[in-house]
């Protein structure tokens, strides 16, 4: 799979926090505010307050991590699970599947509503099949933007 999350449209506010000493980040992948200055990832979909731009490997003191601080008025790119995707998904709002490197669209999960479909990809043609990409935003919910 190609990176998790991808930024299409909208206004962008790239920031630059150091990360965990122990996190790893794959470009792409969700991330919340810790310590006010640090991020770590995601370990819950309803409590994003980014998306890594980069790969990092932990080192001992942190890290450099450029972060699109996300907001429901961008347009990002994202992977659906292994759900096949079809126009039905289009105008629902979904739960992502948190895991490093591979976040998701929950097709099947609306219990946290994280993200909202507004399209299918048109890469992809009307049915995506399997882990499919869809255009969407996040919901304003899910966007804390503040420190956790």
């Amino acid at each position: 799979m190609a990176v998790s999350f991808s930024w299409l449209d909208g206004p962008q506010d790239i920031v630059h926090y150091l990360a965990g000493h122990t996190d790893n980040f794959t470009e792409g992948d969700l991330v919340i505010l810790t310590d006010g200055d640090h991020v770590s990832i995601a370990t819950d979909d309803n409590a994003v307050w980014g998306v890594a731009l980069t790969d990092y490997t932990a080192v001992g003191s942190g890290g450099d991590v450029p972060v699109s601080i996300i907001n429901p008025t961008q347009r990002w790119v994202a992977y659906a699970d292994a759900t096949t995707v079809n126009a039905t998904h289009v105008g629902g709002a979904f739960d992502v599947n948190v895991a490093t490197g591979a976040f998701t669209v929950d097709l099947g999960g609306t219990t946290d509503k994280t993200f909202i479909i507004t399209q299918l990809d048109p890469r992809d043609g009307p049915h995506t099949g399997s882990g499919g990409r869809v255009i969407g935003h996040f919901n304003a919910n899910s966007c804390i933007g503040t420190e956790v």
